[in-house]
């Protein structure tokens, strides 16, 4: 996402199907202490993108598309700090500038 001075342009579907735009869409923000917010250097669609694409997911509100992608951690929540305890290790290491890249496994680590 690019950031502009009234937000960022992402790529967002719209319901029902086929109809992808470039919009301007608020910067976010840190709303819970286990927020992370990074800034998008590159993304890509998959096919889990084309589910929505086509139409095929049930979803009704547009969709931000490009769920795979490296990035810059600029802001993190309360939960993130070098004594963080019983949460995974993420939440004592992670910090502001690190580079980090997302692949369409995510999981936060917490589940077992």
């Amino acid at each position: 996402m690019i950031p502009t001075s009234q937000g960022q342009l992402a790529v967002r579907w719209h319901p029902p199907a086929y109809d992808i735009r470039v919009e301007r869409v608020p910067i976010p923000t840190i709303e819970h202490p286990d927020d992370a917010i990074v800034k998008v250097k590159l993304a890509g669609l998959c096919g889990s993108d084309l589910h929505i694409y086509r139409g095929t997911t049930g979803l009704t509100e547009p969709c931000i598309c490009g769920h795979e992608f490296i990035g810059e951690v600029i802001e993190l929540g309360s939960n993130f700090h070098p004594g963080a305890s019983s949460r995974p290790s993420l939440y004592s290491t992670l910090k502001v500038g690190d580079k980090i890249i997302s692949p369409f496994t995510v999981s936060c680590g917490e589940c077992q």
